[in-house]
């Protein structure tokens, strides 16, 4: 244990992270309590995830890891992930940034606004820098057992909150484990879920988006005039038929794209930007020229 602490110098970032991860103080890690942190960083699979880790791990066979079991779990993510972060850092200064969080994105096909590298700095950050150190890094990696950078990049943007508006300019993207499982399923459902309930709560700046385009300054007043009227609800006139035609547009959008992914020979270093841009278009114009009829009933209904 000596030649550990000499080694790897992390002794006491371990034995918190044990310590935290160990809700029960019964002095072993169970199944569930790795599956509980897993999943409030949004760990995909997480039950055979973290009954994998458990299995590899657990040399007596007692289902649940104590501190030695764990402390040989956590010293092979860190010899894992050592090189990777020096990677990721690209400036070598010792830290990850949001600058190098979109520039990771960029290498891999996709663009990502600040406000999201922000988030996933935030998702790993344990002290407010808005930077994420080495330590910082490992505790993030020990609860997400991602293989490689890919993988852990598929991971981030699972946690994303992208804008699931008019100006959506790329369907979600699933790993070939994601596409494998059906979970792609469950993300779509969300996603038009997502979807409805934002076009609900902005419907009343989407109205007076319309006005602004067909009446110009008069817009306000016609607003006001428009609530004395019809009351406060008339603020979502025509809501309802947005949400009918711009949910399932979305969500048949992300079918076809990812359907069309599945049937193409997808190399193994994944889709390029050439071909994401591709797939986009097609499946965005196949959900859109099902679902014009609706656009033109919406425009209507909000003039």
């Amino acid at each position: 244990m000596t030649q550990h602490t000499s080694q790897n110098g992390n002794m006491d970032q371990f034995r918190n992270m044990f310590s935290k991860l160990d809700k029960t103080k019964d002095g072993y890690i169970s199944v569930d309590e790795l599956h509980k942190e897993m999943t409030k960083i949004g760990i995909l699979s997480v039950d055979e995830k973290s009954q994998a880790i458990v299995g590899s791990y657990d040399k007596n066979d007692d289902e649940r890891l104590d501190y030695d079991e764990f402390l040989r779990y956590m010293m092979d993510r860190e010899n894992k992930w050592k090189i990777n972060f020096e990677v990721l850092d690209k400036n070598k200064c010792g830290v990850i940034d949001q600058e190098e969080i979109i520039d990771l994105f960029k290498e891999l096909g996709v663009v990502i606004s600040k406000p999201n590298a922000k988030r996933i700095i935030q998702m790993m950050d344990k002290d407010s820098s808005m930077t994420v150190d080495w330590g910082e890094f490992l505790q993030h990696i020990i609860l997400n057992p991602a293989e490689d950078i890919a993988e852990l990049v598929s991971s981030w943007k699972r946690n994303m909150v992208f804008d699931v508006g008019e100006s959506r300019s790329m369907p979600m993207e699933f790993t070939q484990e994601e596409t494998d499982s059906g979970v792609w399923r469950k993300y779509i459902l969300a996603a038009g879920v997502a979807d409805a309930v934002s076009r609900t709560v902005t419907a009343p700046i989407d109205r007076l988006k319309t006005q602004l385009q067909v009446e110009g300054s008069k817009a306000m007043s016609q607003g006001f005039r428009d609530m004395r009227l019809g009351g406060f609800r008339s603020m979502w006139q025509g809501n309802a038929v947005n949400v009918l035609k711009g949910t399932p547009q979305s969500t048949l959008q992300y079918f076809i794209y990812t359907q069309m992914k599945v049937r193409c020979q997808v190399p193994e270093g994944g889709l390029s930007v050439q071909q994401r841009f591709g797939l986009g278009c097609v499946s965005g114009a196949a959900a859109h020229a099902v679902f014009y009829p609706l656009e033109v009933s919406d425009s209507t209904d909000r003039c």
